[in-house]
C-alpha cells in the first residue's frame, strides 16, 4: 500500500488493513480478499473507530465531500463488511464506519442491523470543507433505531455559526454551537464526538442544550457524561438533535427573556421558550 491509501494485489490471499488519523487518532480496518488471476489494484479510504471505540471497523467512504444519502444495499454491505472485519480481528462487535452520510431511511438501519449479525455500531463522519478532518462524528445502534434520521452536522457551517451568535447576543455565557441536519431528536440515545471551539472555557463547567429554532426553544441535556480525548474531541451523549450549544455555566441572561415554561416531548423536563 503507498501513501495515498492505494493497494496493489500481487498475489492472492487475504490481508486486514488497518490505518490511524494523524488528526483526531481515528482508526480503521478494511478486509481485502484477492483471488488467483485478479491482478490490478484496488484503493480505499475512510475514517473507523475513536478512541473509545471497540471491536474492528470497516469502512464505506463517499465519493464526494458533499453529504450523500445512504441507501439500504450501502447500509447493509457497510454493516456486513464492518462485521467481517470484527470477526477476523475476534472482535465482538462491529463498526460500520461512513463519511458525508446524508439522510438514512428507518428500513436501511434496521436492514443494517440484520446485516451484520452481531452487535453493530454506526457511525457517520460529518468533515470539514477540505476533507481531511473530522468535524463531528455521530455514532448509534441501528438496532435500536425508530425513525428515519438526517445525519449531517457541522461546526463550521453558517447554521451554526448564527446560532453561536444568537445565543452570544442573550446570554453572557461563553458558548459553542454543533448544527445537525436532524431535527427534534435521533429517536435514541447517541454519541457525538466533535471538534469545537472551547477556547478560554473552563470545560469542568459544561452545560448542553439543544435549540429548537422554528419554535424558538431550548431544553437542557440533563445527561451528556461529556469528556474530551487527547486530540481535543468534545465526547457527549443526547438523545435531542436540532442545534447543540455547549455553555460555560449555567446561562446567565444579559436581560429578562424567559417569558413562559412548555412541557418537553417526553414530560420530564421544563423545555424554556424566550
Amino acid at each position: 500500500m503507498d501513501g495515498t491509501g492505494k493497494v496493489t494485489a500481487i498475489a492472492a490471499g487475504s490481508a486486514t488493513i488497518t490505518a490511524t488519523t494523524v488528526d483526531g487518532g481515528f482508526t480503521a480496518a478494511c478486509a481485502v480478499t484477492v483471488t488467483s488471476g485478479t491482478g490490478g489494484s484496488s484503493s480505499g479510504s475512510g475514517s473507523g473507530s475513536g478512541s473509545s471505540g471497540s471491536g474492528s471497523t470497516t469502512t464505506t467512504t463517499t465519493t464526494s465531500n458533499t453529504p450523500s444519502d445512504v441507501s439500504q444495499s450501502q447500509a447493509t454491505d457497510a454493516a456486513a463488511k464492518a462485521a467481517a472485519a470484527a470477526k477476523a480481528s475476534g472482535g465482538s462487535i462491529a463498526t460500520a464506519n461512513m463519511k458525508n452520510a446524508g439522510n438514512i431511511t428507518l428500513s436501511a438501519l434496521q436492514a443494517m442491523a440484520k446485516a451484520a449479525g452481531m452487535p453493530v455500531k454506526f457511525q457517520a463522519d460529518s468533515m470539514s470543507a477540505d476533507g481531511k478532518t473530522v468535524e463531528v462524528r455521530i455514532t448509534l445502534d441501528p438496532a435500536k433505531s425508530t425513525k428515519d434520521l438526517n445525519l449531517t452536522a457541522s461546526t463550521s457551517n453558517g447554521r451554526a455559526k448564527s446560532t453561536k451568535a444568537f445565543f452570544e447576543k442573550w446570554f453572557k455565557n461563553k458558548v459553542s454551537t454543533i448544527n445537525f441536519g436532524q431535527q427534534g431528536d435521533f429517536g435514541q440515545l447517541v454519541e457525538i464526538a466533535a471538534k469545537v471551539d472551547l477556547t478560554g472555557m473552563d470545560t469542568k463547567n459544561l452545560y448542553f442544550y439543544s435549540y429548537d429554532k422554528k419554535t424558538n426553544s431550548y431544553r437542557r441535556i440533563e445527561k451528556p457524561a461529556y469528556w474530551i480525548d487527547k486530540n481535543g474531541y468534545l465526547h457527549f451523549d443526547t438523545p435531542y438533535a436540532g442545534d447543540i450549544i455547549i455553555s460555560e455555566g449555567r446561562w446567565s441572561a444579559n436581560s429578562i427573556i424567559i417569558t413562559t415554561y412548555t412541557k418537553s416531548e417526553q414530560g420530564a423536563k421544563p423545555l424554556l421558550r424566550f
